[in-house]
């Protein structure tokens, strides 16, 4: 009987150990998607878009996200001048809680993401 009851016990400390390991685990993988961005800009383009000389500009654009929100000025002085003389436009595709979107602004204008991704 003693016999029964230590295994008994070992086999319930064994399952609570297990149970305590779970938790921490699905804890740890909350935070870890809690901290995941949730704005992630996948390509920008800047110059004569669609089809004409423009460069790209995804990883300045990317360094520009701050709080899951994006305001950039489509300004040569952002991004240099691809084609001189030639409207150009900026265009950022991105996800927003993997999501996928797209905005475009003119030349001179601010291209504007909320923390909705809108």
């Amino acid at each position: 009987m003693a016999t029964s009851s230590r295994t008994l016990r070992s086999t319930l400390i064994a399952l609570i150990a297990l149970a305590a390991l779970g938790l921490a685990l699905t804890t740890l993988h909350a935070e870890d998607a809690a901290k995941a961005p949730r704005l992630v800009i996948k390509k920008a383009l800047y110059g004569d878009l669609p089809d004409g000389t423009k460069i790209d500009v995804t990883k300045k654009v990317a360094e520009m996200v701050k709080d899951d929100t994006l305001s950039v000025a489509a300004t040569n002085e952002n991004f240099t001048d691809p084609i001189e003389g030639t409207a150009k436009k900026l265009q950022v595709d991105y996800t927003f809680d993997g999501k996928e979107k797209s905005k475009t602004v003119n030349e001179n204008e601010t291209l504007t993401i909320s923390n909705t991704g809108e």
